[in-house]
C-alpha cells in the first residue's frame, strides 16, 4: 500500500486527535489529556491496582522541568511495564502541538531551549546569536 505525503500527514493529523481524545494505552495503564484541568491522568488497567496519577502540565515549562517529570515517572514502582515514560512523552508532543498550535522538536528544544506559557498559549524560543 502506497501513500502519498498529504495522506500520511492526514493519518498522523488523526492519530493525534484521536491520542487526544482517547488517551493512550500501555500494557497497564491508560494515560489521559484532561484539557480543562490541563493535567495528564494516568490510570491503571489492572483490576487490582487503583492507581491514579496526574502531572500537572503547567509544571512543565522549559527542557528542564519536562527532564525533572521524566525522571520522576521511572522512578515510580507502579511503572512495571516501563512504556509510560514513552506514552508520556507522545501525549505531551501531541499536546502541545495542538494546544500550543506549534510543533515542538525536542532534539532543538534541549539545544535551544524553549518556555511554554501555557496561560497565553505560547512557546518562547531565544534568540539565536
Amino acid at each position: 500500500m502506497e501513500f502519498t505525503f498529504k495522506e500520511l500527514l492526514e493519518f498522523t493529523d488523526n492519530e493525534k486527535n484521536d491520542t487526544l481524545k482517547n488517551g493512550i494505552r500501555t500494557s497497564n495503564h491508560l494515560l489521559v489529556f484532561q484539557e480543562s484541568e490541563l493535567v495528564i491522568n494516568f490510570y491503571s488497567m489492572i483490576p487490582s491496582q487503583s492507581i491514579v496519577y496526574e502531572v500537572d502540565l503547567e509544571r512543565i515549562v522549559d527542557v528542564n522541568s519536562l527532564l525533572s517529570w521524566i525522571f520522576h515517572l521511572h522512578g515510580k514502582a507502579w511503572d512495571e511495564d516501563k512504556e509510560v515514560i514513552n506514552a508520556f512523552l507522545t501525549l505531551f508532543i501531541y499536546v502541545v502541538d495542538v494546544y500550543f498550535e506549534d510543533n515542538i522538536c525536542l532534539d532543538d528544544a534541549s539545544e535551544s531551549g524553549f518556555k511554554l506559557n501555557w496561560d497565553e498559549k505560547s512557546i518562547i524560543y531565544p534568540e539565536k546569536t
